[in-house]
């Protein structure tokens, strides 16, 4: 069916290493990079010391600014990432690196702030920024320092890159596409770990971003981005005749793009048909990246990210389109239809999902024993859906619940020749 064949990525990147789970934690390596990442912190808060002491400054204000509308996307990264790690072994020593870009990104922050507005303003916005990160890229141990990378580029973009007083690109979008497209230009130098279909392992992924991510969609009006993109890429498959692997809207690592990180709302577009045009746009360039980056045999594991920061660049443009147009013709684009809007989205995503065996089609049985899944019944190398139906099954909470009650399964058996 046309959704089996949708997997982009999911179906033709390279199968990992099976030591790829040891070698994504916090160990040595993590221990290592915390350290240098604090060290380059202390430097720099040193000689802005050094410099202040040598001539007239204004006073320093020190505050805390605790906003409680950020607590929304952190509760709604901070309960996916621990969903993923009750099905994904590597996420708890994982969590040492979390926890060090998190320290980093709050210090490098203050620093910013204090360099620039001479202040100390404590706050919530670098906690989402650091755990999206976290959510769509992880690197080999002797490369973890890259995170710290990100973190840098995502801030210093927020302060140093912005038009009309507001920042251009979604910070975390910046700065794991730029290490993305280097990743790709030094696969040798620079080594990633596809946690992809890691991310994929859970039962119900795909159902709790999409359920989640209504919280983000009632409080903003960005749904329009996440429609928008995934009709295209509908028309794509519809285009190809279900011939070429095009990265599915419903597999969980590229509806989490859609969802939750192209739809930044300080960096998309402001009008209804601007935002219509960013989704459509941003699908375009991933689907294209992607059959261009896999035809050639490399991994399109970045290609749900690249696209955004263009995107961003080009949010004024679209938002111009729309003043362009008769605007009656479009005010059902409107912010006060939202609730349609979102209503359209749930038909859009939830269609193929029942009708089609949108969820059966994407079930990754080969990466499930690799991974050590909780609950995976498998005979052999790979887990079929007949024997696994709560990872099969549409929405299917209440079944993966009681798996979790009656215990673990049966361990794998491997077949005999």
């Amino acid at each position: 069916g046309p959704l089996a064949q949708a997997g982009g990525d999911a179906w033709t990147a390279p199968v990992p290493r099976a030591s790829e789970a040891a070698l994504v934690g916090g160990g040595s390596w993590a221990a290592i990079w915390s350290l240098v990442a604090v060290g380059v912190l202390l430097i720099a808060l040193i000689a802005w010391l050094i410099q202040r002491s040598r001539g007239e400054a204004p006073a320093l204000s020190v505050r805390a600014q605790l906003r409680a509308d950020l607590l929304v996307p952190i509760g709604i990264q901070t309960t996916l990432l621990t969903y993923w790690g009750l099905y994904y072994g590597p996420m708890a020593e994982h969590a040492v690196m979390i926890i060090a870009s998190l320290a980093f990104a709050i210090g490098l922050d203050l620093l910013l702030r204090v360099l620039t507005r001479d202040e100390a303003v404590l706050h919530l916005a670098t906690i989402p920024l650091v755990l999206s990160i976290h959510l769509f890229v992880w690197f080999e141990e002797q490369h973890e320092g890259l995170i710290f990378v990100i973190v840098a580029i995502a801030l210093l973009s927020k302060v140093f890159i912005q038009r009309a007083g507001r920042h251009i690109f979604n910070p975390s979008a910046l700065g794991i596409a730029l290490i993305g497209v280097t990743c790709y230009l030094a696969p040798d130098a620079l080594r990633y770990v596809d946690i992809a279909h890691a991310l994929n392992t859970p039962p119900n992924m795909f159902e709790a971003i999409l359920l989640l991510g209504l919280i983000a969609q009632l409080r903003a009006p960005i749904v329009l981005v996440s429609v928008s993109a995934a009709v295209v890429q509908y028309l794509a498959i519809a285009v190809t005749g279900g011939e070429a692997l095009i990265p599915s809207v419903h597999w969980a690592p590229v509806t989490l793009a859609i969802v939750l990180l192209a739809t930044d709302p300080a960096t998309i577009p402001r009008t209804g048909l601007g935002r219509i045009l960013f989704g459509a746009l941003y699908a375009a360039l991933m689907i294209g990246l992607s059959l261009l980056l896999e035809s050639n045999g490399i991994s399109d594991f970045f290609t749900k990210v690249i696209p955004i920061p263009i995107c961003n660049a080009l949010a004024p443009v679209f938002d111009r389109l729309h003043g362009d147009v008769d605007a009656n013709r479009w005010s059902w684009l409107s912010p006060q239809h939202n609730r349609a809007h979102i209503g359209v989205w749930l038909f859009v995503m939830l269609a193929p999902w029942f009708f089609i065996g949108g969820k059966a089609n994407l079930f990754e049985g080969r990466f499930h024993p690799l991974y050590g899944t909780p609950h995976i019944r498998a005979q052999g190398p790979v887990a079929r859906c007949e024997d696994n139906p709560a990872f099969c099954v549409p929405f299917s909470f209440p079944s993966e619940a009681m798996l979790w009650i009656d215990g673990a399964p049966p361990p794998v058996v491997e077949e005999k020749p």
